[in-house]
């Protein structure tokens, strides 16, 4: 609920659903649980346009993967850690992360396969890398089409249209940023949606 609150741009109602989840799963000792709850945290801070909130909310949970040496959950948060890196630009701190999260996600966990990829990506079209990022980030958008996550699809596009912007080929990026509105769209995230009109309303394509 604190997800799909965040989605619809109610972001203080969002935070206090995630810390009573967190809460409920301390009171019945299920640390491991509780610690999967900074994940939502992370998110709801990224939409609500705050990396740096976000990066502490996903610290939280690396670290607490870390404590108990949950492996696919930490290969998870490490690659989130480093979407909310890139977006404060701290590129050589989130490129640690991703490498983090290729050394100890398993080669069927989706989600951190895709994610770190996605990541590493925006650090090497920002670094001039453009080759390089495009074909990351195509790798991306591969391993998502095999599942069913309607937001992790869209968001792997508008990973892919900041690489084809900062490669000079904004009509290709304007595209791209299209399927991502329809998808977010249609998943009820009307935040995502706002976001990715408005880098391709920067675009000044037709």
């Amino acid at each position: 609920l604190a997800s799909v609150r965040a989605m619809e741009g109610r972001f203080d109602e969002a935070r206090k659903l995630a810390e009573r989840a967190r809460e409920i799963f301390q009171e019945f000792g299920l640390r491991l649980r509780a610690s999967f709850v900074w994940e939502t945290s992370g998110e709801i801070e990224m939409l609500a346009g705050d990396p740096v909130a976000a990066e502490r909310a996903l610290h939280a949970g690396f670290d607490a993967a870390v404590e108990v040496g949950e492996q696919g959950f930490q290969a998870t948060v490490a690659a989130l850690l480093a979407h909310s890196l890139v977006e404060q630009g701290r590129l050589e701190h989130a490129d640690r992360f991703t490498t983090l999260s290729e050394a100890s996600a398993a080669e069927d966990d989706v989600a951190s396969q895709v994610l770190w990829r996605s990541a590493r990506a925006r650090v090497l079209a920002a670094s001039g890398l453009a080759s390089e990022a495009e074909s990351l980030a195509r790798e991306a958008i591969a391993l998502v089409e095999i599942t069913d996550d309607v937001n992790m699809h869209a968001d792997t596009r508008m990973d892919l249209a900041v690489v084809l912007i900062a490669a000079g080929r904004p009509k290709e990026a304007s595209e791209v940023l299209d399927r991502a509105i329809a998808l977010y769209m249609g998943k009820g995230n009307v935040v995502g949606a706002a976001g990715a009109r408005r880098r391709r309303e920067a675009l000044h394509v037709s």
